[in-house]
């Protein structure tokens, strides 16, 4: 008798832990709204901003354009040796199962050295459902990420560092 119990009760815990599943993956798609550039910066269009890193200025840049399925930004960072200038521009083409996949069109420079990108990236799904855009590019070699840290500020973490972006005054 107390098998077929603990047998019994556990196709029970079973069938409920499938139901709650199945019900917070449906509940999540339904809820999810349309990917959303503003998700990941609360700078606007034409913003100029600072890079603060920790408490050192380290760059500055603008929002050239920004809306709900592209954004461009230009930028320079000059923090411990390292040079960067760069012109990135995200268009957002679909969402799959477990990514975004946007287009990148990057020219830039390291160290006086160039660099130009013009790729598809994936961005995962879950990140950018919690307001973090991230992925590598140029062959993997590169990390970026965007997003909103818990003070509502922009931040931007890559390959060369992190930094808040900050509007200029």
């Amino acid at each position: 008798m107390c098998l077929e119990f603990a047998v019994s009760w556990r196709r029970r815990a079973v069938a409920f832990c499938l139901i709650v599943q199945t019900f917070l993956i449906s509940g999540t798609l339904i809820a999810r709204g349309p990917f959303d550039f503003s998700h990941y910066s609360t700078l606007r269009e034409g913003t100029r901003f600072k890079i603060q890193n920790g408490g050192e200025w380290i760059g500055k840049g603008q929002i050239v354009s920004i809306s709900r399925n592209q954004i461009r930004m230009v930028f320079e960072i000059h923090k411990s040796g390292v040079s960067v200038r760069g012109d990135v521009s995200l268009s957002h083409i679909r969402t799959e199962k477990q990514f975004e996949i946007l287009a990148l069109n990057y020219s830039g420079n390291v160290n006086g050295a160039p660099e130009n990108s013009s790729e598809q990236v994936k961005s995962d799904l879950f990140l950018c459902e919690n307001g973090i855009l991230a992925f590598r590019f140029l062959k993997g070699s590169r990390f970026f990420q965007l997003s909103v840290n818990r003070a509502g500020e922009s931040s931007v973490t890559t390959d060369w560092g992190t930094g808040k972006l900050l509007p200029e005054r």
